[in-house]
């Protein structure tokens, strides 16, 4: 058994033993043939071959090589492909198509639906601008707008004004009458006592006329008198005039009261109608400005 063991022990040192060196005629003629390198390989090829185990992204890449391979055949055998050609018309679905064209050309800045969406008849489809751009003023639709709407705010204040106006003149004008209709009334009392009092010399001048056919000289007295009734005449004549000019004056005042509903409806209605013409020319400079593609019909 020891002898057993000892032999066991000594394989190993043999296996690993090199080989005995070659005569030195062979060694000086493989050394003149070949090269020191091409020798020494040869001499470690009794020990067997060497190969390297391969790692896993080479068998990775060997099965998707093999994959794309398989996939090739297959699309090469199985496989087809459809021919171009151009056809004019128009492509529509089986349910039919609505054509849906913009009322004027521009620029679309806004879609209200989605492709799927359902819309009905009616319903917004996209929003369409024609803005122009100037180096002066810029955007002008934009700015013709903001004109339109200052002129039509400034209208509408005017409106305010003169209704206010008219309100002040009508209750000026209601105020105004009865003044002139109690002047009036104090007027025709003066003209009463200015007329009793003129009636009542007629003795007295009768009689100084009289004195006068007969190449008498009045007396002081019967002068006075008729300086009075001289008088009285005048203030007679003035209070006549102030009566006829307060009559004047009522009835302007009461003219004036009737017109004043008439006169404000005249005027409220042309900044009506100013306001009117300025909106519709505000619409159609927002219609110039943006347009808004509609759906004609209800669709899904």
């Amino acid at each position: 058994m020891a002898a057993r063991a000892a032999n066991l022990a000594m394989a190993p040192e043999m296996a690993a033993a090199p080989p005995p060196p070659p005569p030195s005629g062979e060694r000086e003629t493989s050394a003149d043939l070949f090269r020191a390198e091409a020798v020494e390989e040869q001499r470690s090829q009794w020990l067997g071959s060497v190969l390297v185990a391969p790692g896993i992204s080479a068998v990775l890449f060997a099965a998707f090589a093999a994959f794309a391979g398989a996939g090739v055949i297959a699309l090469l055998t199985f496989g087809g492909h459809t021919q171009k050609s151009r056809v004019a018309g128009w492509l529509a679905p089986d349910s039919g198509m609505a054509r849906v064209f913009a009322p004027q050309a521009g620029r679309i800045v806004k879609l209200h639906v989605r492709e799927g969406d359902a819309v009905r008849r009616g319903d917004p489809l996209a929003l369409i601008s024609t803005e122009l751009e100037s180096a002066a003023i810029g955007r002008t639709h934009a700015a013709a707008v903001a004109e339109l709407q200052s002129r039509r705010e400034s209208l509408k204040l005017e409106r305010d004004r003169q209704d206010r106006l008219h309100a002040l003149q009508e209750r000026a004008l209601g105020e105004r009458i009865p003044v002139l209709v109690r002047e009036g009334e104090r007027l025709s009392d003066e003209i009463a006592l200015q007329r009793s009092r003129a009636i009542r010399p007629t003795t007295p001048r009768d009689r100084i006329a009289g004195l006068a056919r007969r190449d008498f000289r009045p007396s002081p007295a019967v002068q006075e008198a008729e300086r009075d009734r001289l008088r009285i005449a005048a203030d007679l004549q003035s209070l006549e005039r102030e009566r006829l000019e307060n009559e004047r004056e009522r009835l302007t005042a009461e003219a004036q009261a009737r017109e004043a509903p008439l006169a404000r409806d005249a005027k409220l209605g042309e900044i009506v109608r100013q306001v009117s013409a300025l909106s519709q020319e505000l619409a159609e400079a927002e219609g110039r400005r943006e347009a808004v593609i509609t759906r004609r019909r209800t669709a899904w």
